[in-house]
């Protein structure tokens, strides 16, 4: 994720996977109180583009002398731009995943993960599930001790079990 951070009459353009914890860091090491401008996504590769520019306006490091209109200008085009966006791929995936994996086991969860390998007529599967997580009728992952929506009159929605063989990790 890039983000603009606001910090006196400089921002920062940067990266983190966690902005929110960034923000915390940040906030230690800086005096002047700091906001949040804009969010979008990206890696190292589109912050570059982005430092790139504004290059003229460095001021230091990763703080650039902008405005905050030009901060959310710059994050609307840039994101916009399906050019600055390379096809996604199974780096990418992977990163994201273990970073997710990681969230999850760090906040107490129980994480699960059953790869299926493709055969012929079969696509590759991953399932990854979350003890304690299920599936809403509106595709939303809701807590499982919420109680099922009422589809009808009739029945309701009962949580997804979770099947043998599934490893776990985790606490």
């Amino acid at each position: 994720m890039i983000y603009f951070i606001r910090g006196g009459d400089l921002v920062k353009i940067g990266k983190a996977n966690n902005v929110n914890a960034r923000l915390r860091n940040l906030r230690r090491e800086h005096t002047e109180e700091l906001r949040v401008i804009a969010t979008i996504p990206g890696n190292e590769k589109q912050e570059r583009k982005l430092h790139d520019r504004f290059r003229e306006r460095r001021v230091h490091g990763e703080w650039f002398s902008i405005t905050n209109d030009e901060a959310l200008a710059a994050a609307a085009e840039f994101s916009a731009n399906e050019e600055n966006y390379p096809a996604f791929t199974a780096s990418d995936f992977v990163s994201i995943l273990s970073s997710t994996l990681s969230y999850a086991t760090e906040a107490g969860l129980s994480v699960g993960v059953k790869n299926r390998p493709a055969s012929l007529g079969r696509a590759a599967g991953l399932l990854i599930f979350v003890e304690g997580l299920r599936v809403a009728d509106d595709g939303r992952l809701v807590d499982h001790a919420d109680p099922p929506q009422r589809v009808d009159d009739r029945a309701t929605v009962e949580p997804v079990g979770v099947g043998e063989g599934v490893e776990h990790g985790g606490r």
